[in-house]
């Protein structure tokens, strides 16, 4: 008897072995990985995981309700002044900036942003994205901004008078010229070239740098140009950056 212990393999004489080199089900449950214990054994249940505090829901709605009251009124007037700056069709257009403005609210709202500038901004790049689009077939023209000489943005020896006669653009040409670019440069366009504000006001409104807001106007100039060049809007490109898919995202 006193070789039997040989006789039943060296398995059964691993008393000594450390835990980790024995076979899952020999260890000790306490010995056993998180993963290989019965899901009743592990340290962290699901259903023991905290969940939201019971006023979440509260607290979400007065986040939305202060971004709304922070966003409504620069959105508003930012679209009115795109659309109708003259008031010659104040109830359609007024419509038509209350439904470009809750769109923008509701896709912002999606990023449960905080109720703080960051917010502002994205409000105001989705209302200039959303609201160029409405540009297309627009009938009306504007004045340019006195701190935007057209001239200096054109290129292809495209003249201001070409592009904008007798100073007014046409809003529907703007949206079409700009429908193919970055969203960045859509977002301008709409708040400089249609809104008409400062370029120094744009890039508060819509949180980026003054020279990043001249940039896009450069690159909107040269889409004016393209149109009136003979060449299709966004036909070239810029650096294979440009297109629809670089717009805001929902």
């Amino acid at each position: 008897m006193k070789d039997a212990p040989e006789a039943f393999g060296p398995a059964h004489a691993a008393d000594d072995r450390p835990a980790d080199d024995r076979p899952a089900d020999d260890r000790p449950a306490d010995d056993r990985p998180a993963d290989d214990r019965p899901a009743d054994d592990k340290v962290v249940r699901r259903a023991d995981r905290p969940g939201p505090p019971p006023d979440a829901p509260a607290r979400r709605r007065a986040s939305v309700d202060l971004m709304v009251g922070r966003c409504l009124d620069p959105a508003m007037g930012v679209c009115l002044r795109a659309f109708d700056r003259e008031g010659r069709d104040a109830a359609r257009w007024r419509q038509e900036s209350r439904e470009v403005v809750s769109r923008a609210l509701r896709l912002s709202a999606r990023k449960r942003l905080a109720a703080d500038d960051r917010a502002v901004h994205d409000v105001m790049r989705r209302v200039s994205e959303i609201g160029l689009d409405r540009l297309i077939g627009h009938p009306g023209s504007v004045p340019l901004p006195a701190g935007v000489d057209l001239g200096l943005l054109l290129t292809s020896g495209i003249t201001a008078e070409q592009v904008a006669p007798g100073g007014r653009l046409g809003l529907a040409e703007l949206q079409d010229a700009m429908a193919a670019s970055r969203s960045s440069d859509r977002e301008v366009a709409f708040v400089v070239l249609a809104a008409g504000l400062e370029p120094d006001d744009a890039a508060t409104l819509l949180g980026r740098g003054v020279d990043d807001v001249s940039a896009s106007l450069g690159r909107a100039g040269r889409r004016l140009s393209e149109g009136h060049a003979g060449v299709p809007a966004g036909g070239r490109g810029e650096g294979g950056r440009g297109g629809v898919g670089d717009r805001v995202a929902p």
